[in-house]
């Protein structure tokens, strides 16, 4: 299967990709400390994201301003609640921001003045770090909460949309179902769900795994060329670190779209928008479903 290839070639794409090796050491000194077992995957992520190597939304950049501008048009209320449930670093809060400040009839003059209640949930302190030092520095204000959706139990009717990029292939497909049923608690009367899902097939099964773990990580020694600042960072760090990644990083066969939709379906939503994406992966070229759902009752 072949891919296209996500260029960063415009402004907005540099800017975050500046931000995230800006603060890739400060993430990755953070992880060292308050990570619990998954230090090797937070302190790693900002440098592979800044180097094009990992999940992004930049993948799925078309979809999730669509669907997060028609889902901003529908909210009801004049300051949409926004839960971004799971993340690895602060490229949903920037599209969050992003897509409701393009769906306004008139321009913000500045972050604070975008009016959407952004929240971030996730299990690990390290990204929520990361999210928090980010919107200061852009002139925004966000809340975080440590939380696992798989052991707490949240406040009903708290959001009116909830998204997250790439999350559900996290967990197994009897997890993902229990996933979606807290969604479905938290939103509010008709409110969206706008996500992707890596579909797992034929491509999966590959001959070499080996020569794909080198791969990937000759493909991050290679972009050193391209690191967004003066001082990239060390080439031995970058080679263990993207080897460990590439090697411990595991994503969860869920179903094919069908069994995605109907976890969906059955879990009180009906779909306002489905699509199976080819994009470029990580060690090899995926296909991701992107989903965009209401809830019903």
């Amino acid at each position: 299967m072949t891919a296209p290839t996500v260029q960063v070639s415009d402004v907005r794409e540099q800017s975050l990709t500046t931000m995230l090796a800006e603060s890739a050491p400060r993430t990755a000194s953070y992880a060292r400390k308050r990570c619990s077992g998954c230090d090797w995957y937070h302190g790693a992520w900002q440098y592979l994201r800044a180097l094009g190597l990992v999940s992004s939304p930049a993948w799925h950049r078309e979809f999730y301003g669509g669907a997060l501008s028609d889902a901003f048009k529908e909210a009801s209320p004049s300051r949409p609640r926004v839960l971004i449930s799971g993340t690895a670093d602060f490229s949903m809060v920037e599209q969050v921001w992003h897509s409701k400040a393009s769906s306004g009839a008139t321009k913000p003059i500045s972050m604070r003045s975008i009016g959407v209640d952004v929240k971030v949930i996730d299990r690990c302190p390290t990204p929520l770090k990361a999210c928090q030092q980010y919107a200061k520095s852009v002139g925004g204000r966000i809340r975080v909460e440590n939380f696992d959706l798989m052991t707490a139990k949240a406040k009903p009717a708290s959001c009116d949309i909830i998204t997250t990029d790439a999350f559900l292939t996290r967990f197994t497909a009897n997890q993902m179902a229990n996933i979606i049923a807290a969604w479905h608690s938290l939103l509010d009367r008709r409110g969206r769900v706008v996500t992707t899902v890596r579909m797992h097939g034929e491509d999966d099964d590959r001959p070499d795994a080996e020569a794909d773990i080198r791969n990937f990580t000759a493909r991050a020694l290679d972009r050193l060329t391209q690191w967004p600042l003066p001082s990239p960072p060390d080439r031995e760090w970058l080679r263990n670190a993207a080897d460990s990644y590439a090697r411990r990083m595991q994503s969860s066969d869920v179903g094919g779209e069908n069994s995605v939709i109907k976890a969906f379906t059955n879990g009180g939503f009906e779909i306002l928008h489905r699509e199976v994406a080819a994009v470029e992966g990580e060690l090899f070229p995926v296909s991701y479903l992107r989903i965009a759902a209401r809830r019903l009752t």
